[in-house]
């Protein structure tokens, strides 16, 4: 799943959640996010915008906000069939209204990966949205790098391991685990992730990190050129939080197994 209208499309992130859908035969699934708040600001009695051209003053009511994204979500929803009618790939496209990440977290079911773009690596200027789906699913986008996998001793490590895995393999990329304070110390999931990757005739480099410091982590994925960043999902507020802080730091994509 991932989240397609402007304040959250980028084209690295669009291009990896294809990539990973198409090597495994799953749906990408496409979900417009209506912003809560933005119609909730046009509700106002003293909302007003400033024409782009005129510069002048003028009320703004809901029905046009509502109207206004209706229009984008169709235009979205075009380009998105456009840009992958040479894919052998199955999608949906739906519309859900509140807040951006929120909605996108709690709309996935608990065997999905939800896809976000990275707010660091992620341009204010976005070209036309035809032009941009077009060069996503192109895949002619993904830079020289790794792949990289964080690894804790939660259930769903081995999904984020086997997803990292299939992801760095359609790319041609290297692999990197990364693994936290106690896991690090024990070292039980480095052997883990390591004899399941031997199975497989496939192996990765280690990274110990101390903790779940966001900049810390933004930092390795600058020094490693890092194309995307798999991270266990979860369903408790404070997981989703942590998601969130780690998306408005890292230049790559953060592909969240839930």
């Amino acid at each position: 799943m991932i989240g397609l209208e402007p304040a959250m499309l980028d084209a690295a992130a669009l291009a990896a959640a294809a990539r990973l859908a198409q090597s495994v035969g799953a749906e990408l699934a496409a979900l417009f996010v209506e912003d809560i708040n933005l119609l909730r600001w046009a509700s106002l009695p003293f909302a007003q915008e400033i024409g782009a051209a005129s510069a002048a003053r003028r009320p703004v009511a809901a029905a046009d906000i509502e109207r206004a994204l209706r229009v984008q979500a169709e235009q979205l929803k075009r380009a998105l069939a456009q840009g992958v009618q040479h894919l052998e790939l199955q999608w949906t496209f739906e519309v859900a209204r509140g807040q951006g990440l929120r909605v996108l977290l709690e709309y996935a079911g608990t065997s999905d990966i939800v896809v976000l773009a990275g707010s660091a690596g992620r341009f204010t200027w976005q070209p036309a949205l035809e032009a941009l789906l077009k060069s996503a699913f192109s895949f002619e986008l993904a830079a020289p790098g790794c792949v990289a996998a964080a690894l804790g001793s939660g259930p769903e490590a081995m999904r984020v391991l086997s997803a990292a895995h299939t992801l760095a393999q359609a790319s041609d990329a290297e692999l990197v685990l990364l693994i936290f304070g106690e896991a690090a110390r024990e070292g039980g999931i480095a052997e883990q992730a390591a004899a399941w990757l031997r199975e497989r005739g496939a192996a990765a480099r280690i990274a110990l990190m101390p903790d779940h410091e966001p900049r810390q982590i933004a930092e390795l994925i600058e020094r490693e050129r890092v194309q995307a960043l798999f991270w266990p999902g979860g369903d408790h507020e404070l997981r989703n939080l942590e998601i969130a802080a780690l998306a408005s730091v890292i230049s790559c994509p953060l592909m969240v197994v839930k």
